[in-house]
């Protein structure tokens, strides 16, 4: 179930990251690029470098968009929980 929620979110994300406007491309981008991180974990759940490495990056984008982008901040902060009750 908790892997359905997590693409269920991810999806959520991919929805926010399309709504940023084109000045804020690089924000897409880096979010483009969590989103395959993410999506590589889920399918490569014993890659424990990869695990720890995304464990500090979402916390990183957290920090980072904050202020400017309050609607990702609430999908990744959805998309961490999720992923610290599957133990990522």
């Amino acid at each position: 179930m908790s892997q359905k929620t997590l693409r269920k979110q991810l999806e959520e994300l991919k929805t926010e990251i399309d709504v940023l406007e084109k000045k804020h491309a690089g924000a897409r981008d880096r979010l483009d690029n969590l989103v395959s991180a993410i999506e590589h974990q889920l399918e490569n759940t014993d890659d424990e470098a990869h695990r720890q490495s995304l464990s500090g990056d979402i916390r990183k984008y957290i920090d980072d968009f904050e202020t400017y982008h309050p609607d990702v901040i609430g999908v990744l902060d959805k998309i961490s929980v999720t992923l610290s009750n599957m133990g990522i």
